[in-house]
């Protein structure tokens, strides 16, 4: 039996407490009951997890008064400094703990016996702190949560005998750990899935935001579309089109949505309309709820020609104009007590804005309310991002980045975020694991002064092999220092049991086929300079006395080639260490009898396969069009005919890609056929070769059965 203490606030009980989020009044600077809820919550996670193993129902009550109250049974005391003050001589005479941490989100988690029993104390520096000490003290137990999926829990078989003694504290590496998103599709199941992880950075599209603030998700939103919501040509250009960019000698109110021109940012007139109507968002608009505001250009815009834009600097001095302008409207409104919240404005170090500032920036700008998110797209994953023999790639973005963060004399002092692409839109949700590039990179940002971090586009369920990819970041973003051998032994051991040792050879082998994924499926380098995605050249038909030039990258040959620096691994042997992988999991699948791990392989070999065909398309596309250059029209029907079994195959896969985007414009993501991104160039070659295949004209299709 165990009973589980935390604050009920003005609540009935703890239990009304755990579950009032949607009475709680969160916009708030504070209040009782945001605690209440929160540590309630937690502690209602620890009295479920306790009875799934111990078969017993286990009790939650309001905070004790006295020592003298706690029953004879072994207990857990979840506490934020907000409740402190009333339970201090308890706290004191039991656990002989003075005052509570200090760090933002940080917990201690103290253990002691009381006549026979085991109790522990999770005492949070903040309610954040608190829930985040409750999910460790269950992973000490032996709880895990790989993914949001219903078999995605690990739950163990019985506690430890004896139960251990606990004596530690703990602080996050980065004090902002999630993902980067733009639309609703979190669901409860992967915010719950968040938070048992540690993780607290989402979207502010998510429709269940009491949810969000009772589980301490900090909320972001904005983005490249913030010109067309504020100052959208069809309202305001006829009246101001010295408010747009001049392109070509004339003024273009070209926006639509993220893309376009942007707007002319040397006007002061624009700035001031755009950095009021956000602030009026963030009072009592739909981004109410927002911690942090995205304030982007538009994504690969063009940019103003005229003089006074040219006088200010380079693209990243014009969008920090922006965001100053907005720090000072934001700042006013927090000081007229319009807007009740801090909010941090966040610019881009994106493309055109990867440099630095050029010139100085204004006198007053608010270093403390403005941060600089970098988004290395360009980067290659076959090396972590600091490794010195990737010259091709990553070495230009290292210099940028070191550029914005350990430059001598650099002119913005603000905070850092690294926005990663571990699941970039055009990977599609395929099987991409990372654990060495993440065992590198993370503990290097950190060491850079960074303390926040996400990545796009995570898949928010039916995850298979991308939990490990998940799990691993979750944990490296609370602590960097994180032993990630220990961590993927340990994530074998608790997923796969008996099939652990398949799996583990399993992943390795998955993760050097991958590494090659960003040319192979998305694009890497720099644009004007080295830029190269294979899935662009593949649309161009070739000829002897035209050819496609199909392998432009040191680092992505078709045939073996070994090389000191720029080492990845070929086409061919991406295509046969996949058929290799391939092996141990149907292996894996065949030998398993254990009920609770059968599921968790057949969700794997999904994605898997999924992968797994969309590389074979990949491939025999190539081979189609390397014979098409050297006009061996018989060899490149055989291709065709081989490219049309995988391409029809992932014509059928729908759920692969159902959970990463939702695109209702271009479709990318209705088959894994659209997910190539080459939907058009396969159909026109089906038609030259005279195969017959289903319409791809990218319209909408129908849903997989499975999802009703």
């Amino acid at each position: 039996m165990w009973t589980v203490f935390s604050p009920r606030g003005s609540f009935s009980s703890a239990s009304e407490a755990a579950v009032g989020e949607e009475t709680v009044d969160w916009s708030k600077a504070a209040d009782v009951n945001h605690d209440a809820c929160t540590l309630s919550f937690a502690a209602v996670e620890v009295v479920d997890s306790l009875g799934r193993v111990t078969g017993e129902e286990s009790q939650l009550k309001a905070w004790p008064e006295r020592s003298s109250d706690l029953p004879q049974t072994n207990g857990v005391l979840i506490l934020s400094p907000g409740h402190y003050e009333a339970c201090r001589n308890l706290i004191k005479d039991l656990f002989d703990v003075k005052e509570p941490p200090k760090t933002e989100q940080s917990f201690l988690l103290k253990s002691t016996d009381v006549e026979g029993r085991k109790w522990y104390l999770v005492l949070g520096s903040d309610r954040a702190g608190a829930l985040y000490g409750a999910y460790e003290l269950l992973n000490t137990l032996g709880f895990r949560w790989f993914s949001p999926d219903p078999w995605g829990r690990d739950i163990p078989d019985s506690l430890p005998v004896p139960l251990p003694d606990l004596d530690l504290t703990q602080s996050p590496s980065f004090l902002s750990r999630g993902f980067q998103a733009r639309h609703d599709r979190g669901g409860e199941d992967f915010l719950l899935w968040m938070a048992r992880n540690k993780l607290n950075f989402w979207t502010g599209a998510e429709s269940n935001k009491p949810l969000c603030h009772k589980l301490c998700l900090k909320l972001a939103g904005g983005g490249h579309m913030i010109f067309d919501r504020y100052v959208p040509p069809s309202r305001y250009f006829g009246q101001h089109p010295e408010w747009y960019a001049l392109r070509d000698g004339k003024r273009s109110g070209n926006i639509h949505g993220s893309v376009g021109d942007n707007v002319c940012l040397s006007n002061p007139e624009v700035r001031h309309k755009i950095a009021s109507d956000l602030t009026e968002d963030l009072i009592s608009g739909d981004w109410r709820w927002l911690d942090l505001v995205d304030v982007w250009p538009l994504d690969n815009g063009k940019w103003c020609e005229c003089e006074r834009c040219k006088e200010l600097g380079n693209p990243t001095d014009q969008i920090l104009l922006l965001a100053h302008d907005c720090s000072r409207v934001i700042r006013e409104a927090r000081r007229e007590g319009r807007l009740n919240r801090d909010v941090l404005i966040v610019c881009p170090a994106y493309h055109e804005t990867l440099p630095v500032p050029s010139k100085p920036l204004p006198e007053d700008f608010d270093h403390d309310r403005v941060a600089v998110v970098f988004f290395p797209i360009e980067r290659c994953y076959v090396h972590s991002f600091a490794d010195p023999a990737c010259t091709e790639i990553n070495a230009t973005l290292r210099e940028l980045w070191e550029s914005w963060t350990k430059a001598t004399g650099k002119r913005f002092h603000g905070a850092m975020i690294v926005g990663e692409y571990y699941n970039v839109s055009s990977f599609s949700a395929m099987a991409i694991p990372l654990m060495k590039v993440m065992a590198n990179d993370i503990p290097y940002y950190h060491s850079t002064g960074t303390r926040h971090m996400h990545y796009m586009h995570v898949v928010t369920a039916d995850c298979g092999t991308l939990s490990l990819t998940n799990s691993l970041f979750a944990a490296l973003l609370w602590n960097h220092r994180t032993d990630c051998d220990s961590f993927v032994l340990d994530y074998m051991d608790m997923r796969y049991r008996a099939q652990a040792p398949l799996m583990m050879d399993f992943y390795s082998l998955l993760e050097k086929a991958m590494a090659n994924a960003k040319p192979m499926k998305h694009y890497m380098g720099m644009a004007g300079v080295n830029r190269y995605a294979l899935f662009n050249n593949l649309r161009r038909k070739g000829s002897p006395e035209s050819p496609s030039l199909l392998f432009a990258m040191k680092h992505f040959p078709y045939n073996p080639a070994y090389r000191t620096e720029n080492n990845g691994p070929s086409f061919v042997e991406i295509v046969e260490m996949m058929g290799r992988a391939a092996a141990l999991l149907d292996r894996s699948l065949l030998e398993c009898e254990d009920d609770v791990v059968a599921p968790r392989l057949t969700a794997d070999a999904r994605r898997f396969r999924y992968t797994h065909n969309m590389v074979r398309f990949l491939h025999h596309f190539a081979r189609l069009r390397l014979f098409e250059n050297r006009g061996r029209s018989e060899c490149a029907e055989l291709e065709a005919r081989a490219l049309r079994d995988y391409g029809e195959a992932l014509r059928r896969e729908k759920l692969m890609v159902l959970h990463q985007w939702q695109d209702d414009e271009y479709h990318f993501y209705d088959s894994g056929l659209t997910a190539t991104w080459l939907p058009q160039a396969y159909a026109e070659v089906m038609a030259d070769y005279g195969l017959e295949v289903l319409e791809t004209n990218g319209k909408p299709v129908e849903k997989d059965k499975r999802l009703g």
